[in-house]
């Protein structure tokens, strides 16, 4: 299962990756968002799993975003921000894991 992610998001990803743990480092080295080998604990489903890495990303995104608007150099914020409604359409078409 992997996620597909458009190029023009995937060079914002090589701008703002801080780290090659991050989400956004894995995609741009690869242009996808995958599972990996070692399955999280709680993410007994592909779907599950998924819906972790979506949302990691997702907050990767926004941390980017509150420093482009702490710095007040806006350069890139309209990517980063049509990079988060593209992850948060994706989330929603996953069902959200419920909490155990």
């Amino acid at each position: 299962m992997q996620v597909q992610i458009p190029s023009r998001f995937v060079r914002c990803c090589t701008d703002w990756y801080e780290g090659s743990g991050s989400m956004m480092y894995a995609i741009s080295s690869t242009g996808a968002l995958s599972l990996g080998t070692v399955r999280p604990l709680g993410c007994d489903t592909d779907e599950k799993w998924m819906w972790h890495l979506l949302n990691e990303l997702e907050s990767e995104i926004y941390h980017c975003i509150r420093v482009i608007r702490k710095t007040r150099n806006l350069t890139g914020l309209r990517l980063l921000e049509d990079f988060s409604r593209f992850v948060r359409h994706e989330l929603e078409k996953l069902p959200e894991p419920e909490d155990e």
